[in-house]
C-alpha cells in the first residue's frame, strides 16, 4: 500500500475512534444522569413516605391521648356532680324490713256510718288484709325496732267510705286482741288515727301493738266498741 493510502487509513480509523469515544461519553453521561435522577426520585419518595408515616403515627397518638383525657374529665365530673345532675339519681329511700311471719286474712266487716242524729247513712267496709310479726317496721316514715324479748303484731287494713261526704274514724276502735287465752283485751297502740277518708274512696292503713316473743294463741275481736264482736284466730308461725 502506498504511504499516502496508509496515512489516510490511519486517519480514518482515528476519526472513527474519536466519534465512538464521543458517542460513548455522551451515552455514559446520559446513563449516569438518568440513574442519578432515578436515585434522587427514589430517595425523595422514601423520605416523603417516611415523613407521612411518622406524621400519621403522631396524629393518631394525639387523638388517642385526647380521647383518654376527655374520658377522665367526664368521669371526674360525674363523680363530683352525679348526685345532683344525673337523670337517674340513687334511690336513698328507707327499705322496709321483711316480716318474720305473715298470715293472709282477707276478711271484710261492715259497720254502720251514722250522722249527728244517729241515723245510719251508709256502711263502711273494714277489710283486714294481712297480719304479720315484725321485729322492725316503718312507722310514720321512720324505722321502729322492737326491744329484746318483744316484737310487733301488725295488721294491714283498708277502709272504704261509700258515703258522698268525707269522714274521720279511729281504725283502732274496731279491733281488740287477746293472747295466751287471757280474758283482757289489748288495743292497738300503733296507728295513724284519726283517719280521714274522702267520699267514695278507700284508704289503706296499718295498725298494731307490741307483744312478747312468747305470746301464743292470738285471737282478734272485730266489731264496734258497743257492738257484737266477731273472732279471728291467728296462726302466725315464726
Amino acid at each position: 500500500m502506498p504511504r499516502d493510502g496508509l496515512f489516510y487509513s490511519l486517519k480514518m480509523n482515528t476519526s472513527n475512534l474519536n466519534d465512538f469515544n464521543e458517542k460513548f461519553t455522551i451515552a455514559r453521561n446520559r446513563t449516569l444522569e438518568t440513574f442519578s435522577n432515578l436515585s434522587n426520585i427514589s430517595r425523595f419518595n422514601l423520605s416523603k413516605n417516611n415523613f407521612d408515616f411518622l406524621r400519621n403515627i403522631r396524629r393518631n397518638h394525639l387523638v388517642y391521648a385526647a380521647a383518654v383525657i376527655l374520658l377522665i374529665i367526664t368521669f371526674l365530673i360525674g363523680r363530683s356532680f352525679g348526685n345532683d345532675s344525673s337523670p337517674f339519681p340513687a334511690d336513698d329511700r328507707t327499705e322496709a324490713p321483711k316480716p318474720i311471719a305473715t298470715q293472709v286474712l282477707n276478711r271484710e266487716f261492715k259497720f254502720p256510718l251514722k250522722d249527728d242524729s244517729g241515723k245510719e247513712v251508709a256502711k263502711i267496709s273494714y277489710f283486714l288484709q294481712l297480719a304479720s310479726i315484725q321485729d322492725a317496721f316503718i312507722y310514720q316514715g321512720k324505722l321502729a325496732k322492737a326491744v329484746k324479748g318483744r316484737t310487733f303484731l301488725i295488721f294491714d287494713i283498708k277502709i272504704t267510705n261509700p258515703y258522698t261526704k268525707s269522714i274521720e274514724i279511729n281504725s283502732r276502735d274496731y279491733i281488740r286482741i287477746k293472747v295466751n287465752n287471757a280474758s283482757e283485751q289489748l288495743a292497738p297502740e300503733i296507728h295513724n288515727d284519726p283517719i280521714q277518708i274522702q267520699a267514695n274512696s278507700t284508704k289503706y292503713a296499718r295498725i298494731g301493738l307490741p307483744v312478747n316473743d312468747s305470746d301464743k294463741n292470738i285471737i282478734l275481736l272485730i266489731g264496734e266498741l258497743q257492738g257484737k264482736k266477731q273472732t279471728v284466730k291467728l296462726n302466725l308461725k315464726r
